[in-house]
């Protein structure tokens, strides 16, 4: 869906070290969906087909078989900014992590397509983004973590690398990525900045910031209805092994946890762990 670009690109590095420092970051809670949501073609060239007697998701076409993965444990939402040492943490424990990242690229192509022209100067959850910087954001993320994988150098983040047709640059950018995945696989181990990962650590990684960043999208346009409670859930689970208290609160990279009830909605459940007010409005 080609989207004007009227609204400037917002620098996308945070301007304070609790904001922004790559891939990832706030969220916000449930407004009612004002327009159709137009189907997304892609970006699932990779998925594996149904297995016999699945039937599809009813997120347009995503395969189903994925359960929530269990908790694990990592550094940082962020390929750049660790948050304590690798060795001994859990990784989530789905049977093709690949598989449930597949629905999470699908899931933010539903969204995106979903953009109104008039959204694009909208303000986030995001302090730092109105929606078109954000969607940029997200392809920059997307980018980062095909360089990850392929050993290559990351692109800058102040890039306008959505154009007018902001689908056409996101489909381009999760192909990409999900290419690089089907092409590595899950085997052995990836250097990253804080050590060798299992590539099933990084693969739900990846879930879990396209996931998060779905949420604010999402509540900034609209579409909170059309969020899978199953991948909020899998980010929920393997981020609460993963931020611990001293990573949190002024100056540090997330804020505190809100707290949310437990019988809360999932995606309320998941923006209050990272440290923002499930009641955001813009």
């Amino acid at each position: 869906m080609p989207v004007p670009s009227a609204v400037g690109l917002r620098s996308a590095r945070a301007k304070s070290p609790s904001s922004l420092r790559g891939p990832l970051w706030v969220y916000a809670r449930p407004q009612p969906r004002e327009a159709p949501m137009a189907p997304y073609e892609g970006p699932l060239r990779g998925s594996r087909q149904p297995l016999a007697g699945e039937g599809p998701r009813p997120l347009h076409g995503v395969p189903s078989g994925v359960r929530p993965a269990a908790t694990a444990k990592r550094q940082c939402l962020d390929t750049g900014s660790p948050l304590g040492s690798y060795p001994g943490w859990a990784v989530a424990a789905d049977d093709d992590p690949i598989r449930m990242l597949e629905r999470a690229i699908a899931q933010m192509g539903v969204l995106i397509a979903g953009i109104r022209p008039e959204q694009a100067g909208l303000s986030t959850p995001c302090p730092e983004f109105d929606v078109r910087a954000l969607v940029n954001h997200v392809v920059y993320d997307l980018r980062t973590f095909k360089a990850m994988l392929a050993g290559e150098q990351r692109a800058s983040p102040d890039v306008d690398l959505i154009g007018d047709d902001w689908s056409a640059a996101y489909r381009s950018a999760a192909d990409s990525l999900l290419d690089a995945w089907h092409s590595r696989g899950l085997a052995g181990t990836l250097q990253l900045q804080i050590g060798e990962v299992p590539p099933s650590w990084a693969a739900s990684q990846h879930l879990a910031d396209v996931a998060v960043h779905a949420w604010d999208i999402a509540r900034a346009t609209g579409q909170y209805a059309q969020l899978d409670p199953e991948l909020a859930q899998t980010a929920l689970d393997w981020a609460r092994g993963a931020l611990k208290p001293q990573f949190r609160g002024p100056g540090k990279a997330f804020g505190t946890e809100v707290a949310v009830p437990e019988d809360a909605p999932i995606n309320d459940r998941l923006v209050g762990f990272f440290g923002r007010d499930p009641a955001w409005t813009g």
